[in-house]
Parts: C-alpha cells; structure tokens; sequence
C-alpha cells in the first residue's frame, strides 16, 4: 500500500502542486465524478459519502506509512488533510442542496400539478 504515497509524492512532484492543494482538488473532482457515476444530484450526499470514505481509506494509509517510516502516528497532519479535502466538497452539497445557487431562474418549479397533456383529453379507443 506504499505505492499509494510514492504515486501521490509523485503527482504533487509532477504537476508542481503541494499535496495539500492535492487534497482540495481531489475532494473536488472526486465529489463531482461520483455524483457522475452514481447519477444522483450533487445535493444528495451519498457522492460526499464516498468522498469521506476514500478520504478515511486515504488517511488510514497515510497513518500506516508514517508508523512504519518512524513508528509514529501523525493524527494532526491527517487531520487537516481530511479538512483540505472535505471542506469544499460539504460546502458545495450544502449549497445544491439547501440554497437557490444552482438552479436557473426558469428551472423553479411551483407545488400545482403539471398541466394535463393534449393525448389525456382524448376518449381512449379513438
């Protein structure tokens, strides 16, 4: 499981980004392509669910490489990755989901029912 931090080490190396803005950009992306993947809105939250489970996976591998690099557990350091990674990933699921931000003006629907189709007027049989 050690190739999993040399492949990040690389990246950041790679692309010349630190790995903390690494976190903030997988958070992201992993966010919108689950959500992609699950079909499901943004705003439903089993896209940040999975998100946070990774991310849990992420840092539980993280943990184990540090104990046995110097049989210590750096509990701060994956605390605040998990915070660069999950902290715009919450903010955009509590906008989709509980604010007007993403919907286009023309996209509000009212509580009244859709109106009746022209086939429904029609006698059946005809």
């Amino acid at each position: 499981m050690i190739w999993w931090i040399d492949a990040k080490t690389w990246l950041s190396e790679a692309i010349g980004l630190d790995k903390n803005f690494l976190h903030v950009y997988a958070g992201v992306i992993g966010l919108l392509a689950l959500a992609a993947l699950l079909r499901r809105p943004v705003g439903d939250g089993r896209a940040l669910a999975l998100v946070t489970l990774l991310e849990g996976v992420n840092e539980a591998i993280d943990l184990y490489g540090n104990w046995l690099d110097d049989q210590r557990l750096y509990w701060d350091h994956s605390l605040v990755d998990a915070l660069h990674t999950l902290a715009l990933p919450l903010l955009i699921v509590v906008c989709a989901r509980w604010s007007r931000l993403f919907i286009s003006p023309g996209a509000v629907q009212s509580d009244a029912a859709p109106p009746a189709s022209p086939a429904d007027d029609s006698p059946s049989g005809e």
